[in-house]
């Protein structure tokens, strides 16, 4: 997409921090002004060029074949998670922003820009960045339109938004361009990306689907921690078809790929995914057993995983009925939290619900759930996470003899996971 001299202005004005009216004054109208930004006038050329050396860049396009090398090799590392050097490649793209925009490169560079404000959890760049590119999405071709709906959906995933980012993934899907069909590493980290977020939607027929045909290319193509991810994913999937041996298969052979590459990250998940499996089985030592695992390799990390270890220890032993045990492991996880980790909201929720399921209910419970849990896990579309605390919610209000307000709750569960189901299977 040629965009002309318009977008360079916009963005070298944006970088200055001047307004329109700033870089107008004396030169050209607010509105003349505007419209040479959104390339939608004939631009005088004697004012362009007076608008160039109020920026101190140049009027003509600076052309260097060598910037689209340096721009794809971008794109490439972030595409392959190598973070390191897609650090250092960013800068020197930010160095030579002016020959990138001339080389038709802006949009594309924005819009990885994105992708790498997120894979780097900087969350407040990327949503500034998010809200600039969504105001300009009508400007995108048709290659541009596909990254902005897959990091859209990298996007919404961030924010806990499942539902969106599963839509967007699939329209991404369903819009591939030409061009890009036969770059089978893109194509099928969409599809990895679509099975995560449809395990977390507990969409399980979908899950499935993709994570087969991602398994089935990294298999062949040796990327063997994706393939150990991929195991994890039909392990969950498994798990929630009840197919317990085929579950423990796939985590087995997560975990062995994991200490073979000595990839403790993916570790820590096996575990934790084998701790939730015999959890769900009451299976309490062995759940303790590998709770204890991921404990270890996170203790004092200060880190959401550590959280998540230890929140699997107390909600074990609240489950197994050790209420000493539980309120011993609630108590590190209120350490962890006044250590202001940023955590994700369910975990808090999480922590805070089993706060009152241990130490016993007050009038507190009921607007904890009443005003924020339901409501945020139903706005998320989180039915099976929404129907889970419904059902909790029905039990209070049943312990206190509410018996119509608790069979509500329940009614309410119920069409929470009918929904699930339905959703599942379209």
């Amino acid at each position: 997409m040629s965009e002309g001299i318009g977008y360079k202005i916009k963005y070298f004005r944006t970088k200055a921090n001047m307004t329109q009216e700033e870089l107008a004054r004396g030169i050209v109208s607010v509105s003349y002004l505007s419209k040479i930004e959104r390339n939608s006038a004939d631009p005088n050329p004697e004012a362009i060029e007076k608008i160039c050396q109020r920026l101190e860049i140049q009027p003509e396009r600076v052309l260097d074949h060598n910037i689209n090398n340096l721009v794809y090799q971008w794109f490439n590392q972030l595409l392959d998670g190598n973070m390191i050097m897609a650090h250092e490649t960013y800068q020197q793209i930010e160095e030579e922003i002016e020959k990138v925009i001339d080389a038709d490169l802006y949009w594309l560079v924005e819009l990885h820009t994105l992708f790498y404000f997120i894979l780097t959890n900087q969350l407040k760049y990327a949503k500034r960045k998010y809200i600039f590119l969504e105001q300009d999405m009508s400007h995108f071709n048709e290659i541009e339109q596909y990254y902005w709906l897959k990091f859209s959906g990298y996007y919404n995933y961030s924010n806990l938004a499942y539902e969106d980012a599963f839509q967007s993934y699939l329209r991404a899907e369903k819009m591939m361009p030409e061009a890009l069909v036969n770059n089978q590493q893109e194509k099928h980290d969409l599809y990895f990306q679509i099975s995560c977020v449809a395990t977390r939607l507990y969409y399980t027929y979908h899950s499935t689907v993709y994570v087969k045909r991602a398994l089935d290319y990294y298999r062949n193509t040796y990327q063997l921690r994706r393939c150990a991810e991929c195991h994890i994913i039909f392990g969950v999937a498994y798990k929630r078809m009840n197919e317990v041996n085929e579950a423990l298969t796939n985590f087995e052979l997560a975990r062995k790929i994991a200490i073979e590459l000595d990839e403790r990250e993916v570790l820590v998940r096996c575990n934790q995914a084998m701790g939730e499996l015999y959890g769900d089985m009451q299976l309490t030592e062995q759940a303790i057993h590998y709770y204890m695992h991921c404990y270890e390799l996170t203790k004092h990390s200060f880190t959401e995983s550590e959280l998540i270890a230890v929140t699997g220890l107390f909600k074990t032993y609240y489950n197994d009925g050790k209420l000493e045990k539980a309120k011993q492991w609630h108590k590190e996880a209120g350490k962890l939290v006044n250590h202001e980790l940023t955590i994700s909201q369910p975990l808090n929720y999480e922590i805070s619900i089993y706060y009152y399921l241990i130490y016993g209910f007050d009038q507190g419970f009921e607007v904890l759930m009443e005003k924020e849990v339901l409501p945020f896990f139903k706005s998320k579309k989180m039915y099976l996470n929404y129907a889970y605390y419904l059902q909790i919610t029905g039990d209070y209000y049943y312990q206190v003899r509410k018996y119509k307000v608790s069979s509500n709750y329940y009614r309410e569960a119920n069409e929470a996971l009918n929904q699930l189901r339905l959703r599942d299977n379209n």
